[in-house]
């Protein structure tokens, strides 16, 4: 019993609740600091959450993945293949997506409050409940087998699920805790990743102090694309650990976070970004 109780270490615990906490606390933070600064609009949050739904589990996750990069493949088509297919069916759709809906805004709004808003609604499912949730999950099933042992905790589920059940647990407990402080990390990249590629788009919209750039909504996709690859390679096969997928994915985001404030220093007009409510487009 002794040995049930110890099944899962202190730290593999924290870890867990680490990525829960930072994919849950991240959006409050953002909201928090953008609604201070009075540069955040909810109903375009809304709008976000909802091309999310859209473009992201619909099209790319239900339809492109399904046909072109569907899980089935890894194995029977090298890592790169599969790799360059999964970045592809979602970092095309994901940087196109982002821009026809702030395309459509960009009717109504012409203010950086747009992009700010959107890039949120575009992430708060994705960080609370695809990334987030596993850390959730992780932390209270090993606390309650911490708590109670591990015979006590499979005999509450269902007689016929019990052993898959018991082989889910002894397949957590196997994962290294160092899993989930890369996932944490990636989480956070994948944010501010989101964040700078909806900036960016808009900026091939709204150019602010300077001229709209046609040219960053191709520069757009390939970022997107590109920083799809290194996760995509993980789930290929192409990495024994997640190591240097989470190391190339940090590096990668740490530049285009670099590269965006250069361009929106370039775009941007200070009184607009500081406390320049929304203001209709006169037509």
């Amino acid at each position: 019993m002794e040995a049930a109780a110890k099944m899962f270490s202190g730290g593999w615990i924290a870890a867990a609740f680490i990525l829960f906490f930072i994919c849950l606390m991240l959006p409050v933070f953002y909201v928090i600091y953008y609604v201070f600064k009075k540069n955040f609009n909810p109903l375009i949050m809304l709008i976000g959450i909802v091309a999310f739904i859209v473009f992201d589990r619909f099209v790319t996750e239900q339809l492109l993945i399904r046909f072109f990069a569907p899980s089935s493949a890894i194995g029977t088509i090298s890592a790169q293949s599969y790799a360059i297919r999964l970045a592809l069916s979602v970092g095309v759709v994901k940087a196109l997506g982002i821009w026809v809906v702030l395309l459509i805004l960009s009717k109504w709004y012409v203010t950086v409050i747009v992009p700010a808003s959107f890039a949120l609604g575009y992430s708060v499912l994705d960080m609370i409940f695809l990334r987030g949730s596993p850390g959730f999950s992780a932390f209270t099933q090993a606390t309650a087998v911490n708590n109670n042992g591990l015979e006590e905790v499979v005999s509450t589920v269902d007689l016929a699920q019990q052993e898959a059940f018991r082989r889910s647990i002894t397949e957590l407990a196997a994962t290294p805790a160092s899993f989930y402080i890369w996932r944490t990390g990636t989480a956070i990249c994948a944010f501010a990743a989101a964040v700078c590629i909806a900036r960016l788009l808009w900026y091939s919209i709204e150019g602010g102090k300077r001229e709209k750039s046609m040219m960053l909504i191709p520069i757009c996709v390939v970022i997107a694309v590109v920083l799809e690859l290194p996760e995509a390679l993980y789930y290929g096969g192409a990495f024994s650990s997640y190591a240097p997928a989470g190391i190339a994915y940090y590096v990668m985001t740490i530049l285009l976070v670099l590269g965006t404030i250069f361009v929106s220093r370039r775009h941007d007009e200070k009184e607009r970004v500081s406390d320049t409510p929304l203001r209709p487009r006169r037509r």
